[in-house]
């Protein structure tokens, strides 16, 4: 939809992986290798400004 890849590109792509980097295997980021900023910057949200 955005124009970014040609019809052929995602098989080129796939096909590269397969053949030249061989078999990918599964990962997943754990909590500390995550780059997700935390919630902490939440932990004022909705309280009123001490007047």
């Amino acid at each position: 939809m955005a124009g970014r890849f040609n019809g052929g590109d995602l098989r080129s792509i796939l096909d590269h992986q397969l053949f030249h980097d061989g078999p990918a295997t599964a990962s997943r980021a754990g909590e500390e290798h995550s780059l997700q900023p935390g919630t902490g910057g939440w932990s004022g949200f909705g309280r009123r400004p001490p007047s």
